[in-house]
């Protein structure tokens, strides 16, 4: 079946085949507009701690930097730092904030405070909009996880994991 009919001999059909390549061409304009509104992108861009190799009882300064890359505003949301002692995948510490908003390009550093009461290998998972209220283009880069390790003359017992509710 033919759409359109550009080598006719009528004016007509000459203007209607016109019309649509116009037509065509405004809608092809107009689409990247469409593409390009994305959404927000909350992305973990980097953790510093106040101490390389802290040690038991230190005051520990961690400074989480999220950066909203996507193509739209992002509403207040949280921020999420959660410790893992023996790096085992039991996370035994959360601590969250609110992150506020983020226009377009915009950065913002959030700052946890936590002393390890416990020497051994950590692993520390940073992450931004925890509760997903943010409608974003990409939710695979909302968290980073770096390692590190405490020193010092802290208990050696590890934790007991937590207990479900009954």
């Amino acid at each position: 079946m033919k759409i359109f009919n550009i080598h006719t001999s009528s004016k007509k059909s000459t203007y209607r085949s016109v019309a649509f390549f116009l037509l065509l061409g405004l809608a092809s304009l107009s689409l990247p507009h469409v593409i390009s509104a994305s959404g927000a992108n909350l992305k973990v861009t980097g953790v510093v701690r106040s101490y390389t190799a802290p040690s038991v009882g230190d005051s520990v300064r961690f400074d989480v930097y999220v950066r909203n890359d996507g193509q739209l505003s992002a509403p207040n949301s949280q921020i999420r730092l959660r410790f893992d002692f023996n790096n085992n995948g039991t996370y035994e510490t959360t601590l969250n904030q609110s992150a506020g908003s983020l226009a377009v390009g915009d950065s913002r550093a959030t700052s946890f405070n936590w002393t390890p009461i416990m020497a051994g290998n950590y692993a520390v998972e940073s992450c931004a909009d925890v509760g997903n209220v943010v409608p974003e283009s990409s939710e695979s880069d909302n968290c980073a996880t770096q390692t590190f390790s405490v020193t010092g003359s802290g208990s050696s017992i590890t934790p007991l994991p937590p207990v479900p509710p009954v």
